[in-house]
């Protein structure tokens, strides 16, 4: 694709109820049929509305494939299940170990290199209480928020931020970014974000890496699966999708519609050529 900024269509409704937290927007979403019903039809009515410039109508029809076949070939045994249905949590990982023994901003600078460290990366970190971590630029700055909490979530929340960042600072960030720079600054927070993890595992033995693999394949798995969701809203796939219980538990893919592409492009890229979208590496 060119440099045209791509664009998606944010879900306000969604939006708010996930920005006053994450856990009390679950909540309230699964105690409410009505609640449901109406975030799912702003997701039918967000596919009429979103932009498909011919440049992202052939990223879809590229990326389809691709996700088709990681989706037919994933292990959907990984996600746990609720009265017959998957749902979008994994089985059994890493989020299930005890609490860490410190918080990801004790954690932090013996898994950066050098260079990570002088980017500013550790100043432009802000604490929050919810899990859900986000890069936001203000006042020109950019500035990740993420919990500081003693948890493996935690930790892989603001390795992923972080990766968002090193990204952003060496490509430089705009408003108007076009598609192959969230596709790459996604690829980027993945691959930092995993192999972050890998490396905290092997300074500390304790924490065995024997979920690692799991959790990463299947997140990789819904990626992919919630893009196909998304691509048949729009006629660019019709085959068949295993039924995914609760899939509000993603909040990216309740408070957006058509980003999805991105996180599977970016899943295929992670893997395909992590180190080219790696900006900063140890954790190696």
């Amino acid at each position: 694709m060119n440099d045209q900024a791509f664009r998606f269509v944010a879900l306000d409704e969604a939006a708010q109820l996930y920005g006053r937290g994450y856990r009390a927007a679950v909540r309230e979403i699964a105690t409410s049929a009505d609640l449901r019903q109406r975030l799912e039809m702003s997701r039918r009515q967000a596919a009429s509305r979103l932009p498909l410039p011919p440049d992202l109508r052939r990223a879809y029809e590229a990326q389809v494939p691709h996700s088709e076949s990681a989706v037919r070939q994933g292990d959907f045994t990984l996600l746990q299940r609720h009265e017959g249905r998957f749902v979008p949590l994994v089985r059994q990982d890493l989020l299930g170990v005890p609490r860490l023994p410190a918080a990801p901003s004790v954690v932090l600078p013996s898994l950066l290199d050098p260079t990570a460290c002088a980017s500013g990366v550790l100043d432009a970190i802000r604490e929050i209480p919810d899990p859900n971590a986000h890069l936001d630029l203000v006042d020109g700055s950019l500035v990740i928020f993420a919990p500081d909490m003693p948890t493996m979530p935690a930790l892989m929340a603001t390795l992923h931020e972080v990766g968002h960042y090193l990204y952003e600072v060496q490509s430089g960030r705009s408003v108007n970014l076009g598609f192959a720079h969230y596709v790459e600054s996604e690829a980027a927070a993945m691959t930092f974000c995993r192999r972050g993890i890998r490396r905290y595992l092997e300074l500390h033995p304790p924490y065995a890496a024997d979920g690692l693999e799991a959790y990463q394949s299947a997140e990789m798995l819904l990626n992919h699966y919630f893009f196909l969701e998304e691509a048949g809203r729009l006629g660019f796939h019709s085959g068949h999708l295993p039924p995914m219980a609760m899939p509000y538990l993603r909040d990216n893919w309740m408070k957006q519609f058509g980003y999805q592409i991105v996180y599977a492009a970016a899943s295929q890229l992670a893997v395909d050529h992590a180190t080219d979208v790696l900006t900063a590496r140890r954790p190696s």
